[in-house]
């Protein structure tokens, strides 16, 4: 690596993770209120399968023990769970102590804007951290507020951070962190709405298309493109494709080789350069055969192993001393 030890690029990588992380948490907590509100009379059983889905999404969570379908109960459990839970290393909290731990560790890469933001920021989750057993806080109100602090993370990176070899691998860490749970997300929460059973509820199943598409930050640019039409092939084939959206794995992957075409400049291509480079051109190249084999959770699944090797070679490549 020029100009970086290997440390320095990996904890600038991490903190890109853990900051994209927190912002997807909070979005994910802010759907899944919304859906609790929209399918509480309607299927409260739906309602708390979404909640229950997301020990999938964040493999290695830890899910509160948390049995039958009070939908306010459940909702308010996993929300403080992946919002603060003392135990859960993928809730908001950990995710932005680990960005601030490993933002210390490189702070001299950092702008005084970035580094501010991401330490208050923690400061003050930390005192939510400490009143959560009591409830004194609401924490619909704390995940609003985090996210309004996460996306000023996120500006004051774009607005202030020159454009050097840090920039590139945040960059990559932020697009792969996005790409790869929003894999997630599509492969836990699309292929069962794919299904189209006669007594289909119209209603729910639109309410659940649409939280789909308002996890990964989607519906309004969907409905740009689409307008009102929420057929779910159309809705994977959106969120998987298309170039245009910041949250479709083909933009993520597209952001990631750009960054490593930079990063890489010269005669020669590494192997996570190769990696990324032919996983990037089957995206753009095989989007109907792989729509064609109509098995959404098998081409996802597919799809995020291919993008862990990625992320196991990059560390292996530029992380490992």
């Amino acid at each position: 690596m020029r100009g970086m030890l290997s440390r320095a690029g990996e904890n600038i990588y991490w903190m890109g993770r853990y900051v994209e992380r927190s912002a997807e948490i909070c979005r994910m907590l802010q759907v899944g209120e919304q859906l609790t509100v929209e399918l509480r009379g309607l299927s409260p059983e739906m309602a708390c399968s979404f909640w229950r889905q997301l020990q999938a999404i964040y493999p290695g969570s830890v899910a509160p023990d948390i049995a039958g379908n009070d939908v306010d109960e459940v909702s308010l459990s996993y929300v403080w769970c992946y919002l603060v839970g003392p135990g859960n290393d993928l809730s908001v909290a950990s995710s932005i102590r680990r960005a601030r731990e490993n933002a210390r560790a490189v702070r001299e890469y950092l702008t005084r804007e970035v580094f501010e933001m991401i330490n208050e920021c923690w400061l003050q989750l930390d005192v939510d951290v400490r009143s959560a057993g009591s409830r004194q806080v609401a924490p619909d109100q704390v995940v609003r507020r985090v996210t309004r602090e996460v996306y000023g993370i996120s500006g004051a990176i774009d607005r202030t951070f020159i454009r050097d070899e840090a920039w590139l691998f945040l960059t990559m860490g932020m697009m792969f962190e996005r790409m790869y749970r929003g894999l997630l997300v599509i492969k836990h929460r699309l292929p069962i709405l794919l299904e189209h059973p006669a007594d289909i509820d119209i209603p729910i199943h639109h309410a659940r298309v649409r939280g789909v598409l308002r996890t990964l930050a989607s519906l309004e640019n969907y409905r740009r493109v689409y307008g009102a039409d929420l057929d779910p092939n159309q809705v994977a084939r959106f969120l998987l494709f298309d170039e245009h959206t910041p949250h479709s794995v083909r933009a993520c992957l597209g952001r990631m080789e750009q960054a490593i075409n930079i990063l890489e400049a010269g005669p020669g291509m590494s192997e996570a350069g190769r990696l990324i480079g032919r996983l990037s051109s089957r995206l753009r190249y095989e989007e109907n055969d792989l729509m064609a084999l109509d098995d959404l959770e098998a081409v996802c699944s597919e799809l995020v192993t291919s993008v862990t090797e990625v992320n196991d070679v990059l560390s292996h490549q530029y992380f490992t001393t």
